[in-house]
């Protein structure tokens, strides 16, 4: 629009940077006016549109700031760093409920609105379907977050593609649990005739005193290092803070780490 010719926003400023140096380093295109702003927090307006072009030509990359731009962002959405990462964002969930029988079943008894719509100026709203058939679209997501533009600078694009893997983690954790629970609440099968086999006797696993092992923490999440200790009747296990918390074999991680058993009070002593 002709009200933002010649009009372009600094983006990424370096702390402490004042209207003196943006002067000194954007005067050498034209006449300017300054303005700050809550965002962009500096706006510069050029005499012309030509003038404007031509300072982010020569000065979009600077000591001072990260990046310069026109304010009104001509840009297209597809081509939009953040657009990108929105647009993928509202697909990642659907394709891996999908994927899972159980789980595509249940939404499709949901009879559930669409996700996301194509918006027409010149006709009306209509459903979009998720991207299909492909097996790596973790990989093709990432780079193309990483082709988009981002008019703030490297900063943000370093941020999305993290918080894109952060929650494809997420999303990951809680869907493997709530898979097994679904398998869980399925009718048993019916039992398949099999040749009986012999096997020798198997002692039933013992964890040793003084041994260590990973714990779940009491909040879901993460691990803790444990440690093994006596107790009367059932083991019990020894946080880093010789905290004496139940031993629940639902909680641990049975990939133990090689240890000679130790009187409990020495075990913490023996690792620094």
């Amino acid at each position: 629009p002709a009200i933002l010719d010649g009009v372009i926003a600094i983006f990424g400023p370096q702390a402490g940077l004042d209207e003196a140096q943006i002067r000194a380093t954007l005067e050498k295109v034209g006449r300017i006016e300054v303005e700050t702003r809550s965002w962009p927090p500096w706006v510069v307006s050029f005499a012309t549109h030509a003038d404007a072009l031509k300072a982010i030509e020569q000065f979009a990359t600077s000591d001072l700031w990260e990046n310069l731009d026109t304010l009104y962002n001509k840009r297209p959405y597809d081509e939009r760093g953040w657009c990108c990462f929105e647009d993928i964002m509202s697909f990642e969930l659907i394709l891996r409920l999908e994927d899972l029988p159980e789980m595509r079943a249940a939404l499709e008894a949901q009879d559930l609105p669409p996700k996301v719509l194509t918006i027409s100026s010149t006709g009306p709203s209509t459903p979009r379907a998720p991207p299909r058939g492909s097996d790596v679209h973790v990989k093709k997501n990432v780079e193309r977050i990483k082709s988009a533009i981002f008019t703030a600078g490297m900063k943000d694009k370093e941020f999305v593609v993290n918080k894109y893997k952060d929650y494809i983690w997420r999303i990951g954790r809680i869907l493997a649990k709530g898979t097994l629970a679904v398998a869980v609440a399925q009718p048993p099968m019916p039992p398949f005739p099999v040749e009986p086999l012999e096997t020798a006797p198997v002692e039933p696993l013992r964890l040793a005193n003084g041994q260590l092992l990973l714990s779940e923490l009491r909040s879901g999440e993460g691990l803790q290092l444990a440690c093994v200790a006596p107790s009367g009747l059932a083991p019990l296990v020894r946080d880093m803070e010789g905290e004496m918390l139940p031993l629940s074999y639902d909680r641990c991680s049975q990939a133990v780490l090689p240890w000679l058993p130790a009187p409990p009070a020495d075990w913490l002593s023996l690792l620094l």
